[in-house]
């Protein structure tokens, strides 16, 4: 009896700390389910969604902790549109795609790259962000202004992203000195001012806001090289959720709630998601 008194708590609890994340538009970086496992299976409308804090804007912690970011305000309106509760859970980048598998999570909304050996294990939604890579280096080098200058050089990026496949890419034909993968995008970015890289391979959108927010450290040489567009992932068998989340996102950017996002976090509006023109390989 009191494992069912105790299991009927929790379960309200977890319902008001939904209500309180839908309400306010934070969500605490601990407030995901404790136990294994989707919230999904006690509730047709409810959906565990996970996501990697550490890569503002699209998820990142403010000073108290509570987890915030284009990604999460995304999925928060598409689950509006479609009636879903919504439940945020805070992973390494490296494990969303095994909670997915394993049915601890639903949903990654993790600014996750559309690419061919990802949509092997994972369905994917429409694209929902344009994120092209660019070559960013030190504010004060010169001499860099492509991939072609890059030979004999270390190069850094963030591990599991699109950026450490093109990075390991060039290590291999030899087109770079050294491939130094990172934990994450803060750590490339203090890598390379701190001279222990030459250069850094990462998604435009995330480098543009770092730029703003740190002016006179780094800069972008050439142009962009590499298409790539963020989906939100699912298991490869949830095409009925792939369906409410596809129609949620058409709605969203219908209603102009998406350009409002993109301005909200200071992002460019990709005109190719708004007209619907956006291909992935």
């Amino acid at each position: 009896m009191k494992k069912i008194l105790a299991s009927i708590l929790a379960l309200a609890l977890s319902v008001s700390v939904l209500t309180a994340c839908g309400g306010g538009g934070d969500t605490s970086a601990t407030s995901a389910t404790s136990e294994a496992g989707s919230t999904a299976e006690s509730s047709s409308n409810a959906i565990v969604v996970g996501t990697n804090p550490t890569f503002a804007p699209f998820e990142f912690q403010d000073e108290e902790g509570n987890m915030k970011g284009f990604d999460l305000d995304l999925m928060r309106a598409i689950a509006e549109e479609e009636g879903l509760e919504v439940e945020f859970k805070s992973l390494s980048f490296d494990a969303l795609t095994a909670a997915i598998q394993n049915g601890e999570i639903d949903v990654i909304a993790a600014g996750m790259s559309i690419t061919p050996d990802r949509q092997e294990q994972l369905l994917f939604s429409k694209p929902y962000m344009d994120a092209s890579l660019g070559i960013y280096v030190a504010k004060d080098t010169e001499g860099v202004s492509g991939v072609g200058d890059l030979k004999g050089k270390v190069v850094a990026a963030q591990q599991g992203t699109t950026g450490a496949d093109e990075v390991q890419d060039l290590a291999k034909k030899r087109q770079i000195g050294e491939a130094k993968i990172l934990e994450d995008y803060n750590m490339c970015f203090l890598e390379l001012s701190n001279g222990g890289a030459d250069a850094l391979i990462i998604d435009l959108p995330v480098a543009e806001n770092y730029m703003k927010n740190n002016p006179d450290q780094v800069k972008m040489v050439g142009e962009p090289y590499v298409a790539d567009y963020y989906g939100l992932a699912l298991a490869k068998d949830n095409t009925d959720l792939q369906q409410k989340i596809n129609d949620g996102l058409d709605k969203v950017i219908k209603s102009g709630k998406f350009e409002a996002l993109c301005k909200k976090y200071e992002l460019p509006v990709p005109q190719s998601i708004i007209d619907g023109t956006a291909k992935v390989a």
